[in-house]
């Protein structure tokens, strides 16, 4: 699950474009984190609330 976009990996001060976690359990810990690039996104099976603030901001972080 995508919890967080444009993302520093505290160990490698590596930047991705999103942090992930599982799911259902959640962020439980940095241990757990999954960091990517958008281009390794082969299929969005849910999207959550979308309103113009969250437009905005994809527009802004483009």
């Amino acid at each position: 699950m995508i919890y967080g976009r444009k993302q520093e990996d505290s160990k490698t001060k590596e930047t991705w474009d999103y942090v992930a976690c599982y799911y259902p359990i959640g962020n439980v810990s940095t241990e757990y984190n999954m960091f990517f690039n958008h281009e390794y996104i082969s299929e969005v099976i849910f999207t959550g609330y979308i309103n113009g603030d969250e437009i905005k901001l994809r527009e802004d972080l483009k």
